[in-house]
């Protein structure tokens, strides 16, 4: 139970603190907060992360999102978890470090992709 501020009653709502969802916007007071750790630097994401400790010392991203957009993640996850690793072997001699990994990509994607990174600069 609460007081009331208005009133010198007590009530049995609870206060209410909206907070938006760190991916689609809504503003609502349901969140959930996600949690994710790959021992790896994910600010390369671009994405919203908050970065967070617990005692042991162990870093770990964390996003707060409605039930819809964990819905989504919980479906890429699953789709990214089913689907079958491809290896890119184009044997270019050509490698760009994505996400952590080392690929080999042709003359061509090399240069969309530099042209891409120098656009969203």
């Amino acid at each position: 139970m609460r007081r009331d501020s208005n009133a010198q009653s007590y009530t049995n709502e609870r206060p209410t603190m909206t907070e938006i969802c760190q991916k689609c916007g809504e503003e609502d007071e349901d969140r959930r907060t996600m949690y994710m750790g790959c021992f790896y630097d994910m600010a390369e994401m671009g994405l919203p992360f908050r970065i967070m400790s617990d005692e042991a010392g162990n870093h770990f991203c964390t996003l707060r999102v409605c039930k819809a957009c964990r819905e989504d993640w919980m479906i890429a996850i699953k789709e990214w978890f089913e689907t079958p690793k491809i290896e890119n072997n184009c044997d270019s001699g050509i490698y760009i470090r994505e996400f952590g990994k080392l690929l080999q990509v042709t003359a061509e994607e090399f240069e969309i992709r530099r042209k891409k990174k120098e656009d969203d600069k």
